[in-house]
């Protein structure tokens, strides 16, 4: 994480925003935590504006505390969250950097077949709903694909 924190001092200058994007409990949270200690800045998790049991994730975040974290909080900002490119169109907020975590296991990503819908789903399980709005999400904002970091994390 360290290593993290000193590649975003030194590749991009100043910093005011960064993202922390991924699947679904990979350690975004953790990480922007401690890299905002590490570098003196703040951490917003977008969990924090969500009004609970939707069933969904980004129609659910109350935008307006997004935006005042937004324009509140010290500089540098770490802000976590799944469908994070696209809540930040929403709310018209741009990244200096863009941080995509990957859990790794002995067989590589371990995330991926999720994310591409190649395993069993389960109609009406917990959080199905929000796993196939951040699929969509995979599929449309690409993420993965185009971050400026990826961060490798073991599984």
């Amino acid at each position: 994480m360290r290593d993290l924190a000193n590649v975003l001092r030194a590749s991009l200058g100043d910093i005011d925003i960064v993202g922390i994007d991924g699947w679904t409990g990979v350690g975004k949270t953790t990480l922007a935590k401690n890299l905002a200690k590490e570098m003196g800045g703040s951490f917003y998790d977008l969990d924090c504006a969500l009004t609970l049991n939707q069933n969904k994730y980004v129609s659910a975040l109350q935008t307006s505390k997004i935006s005042r974290a937004l324009t509140e909080r010290q500089r540098p900002l770490m802000i976590a969250g799944i469908c994070l490119l696209e809540v930040l169109e929403i709310v018209g907020a741009h990244l200096d950097a863009h941080v995509y975590v990957k859990r790794m296991s002995s067989w590589g990503w371990a995330d991926e077949d999720e994310l591409t819908g190649q395993y069993f789903e389960v109609p009406g399980a917990s959080g199905e709903a929000v796993r196939r709005e951040m699929r969509a999400y995979h599929r449309k904002w690409q993420p993965h694909l185009l971050a400026d970091i990826e961060y490798y994390r073991a599984g």
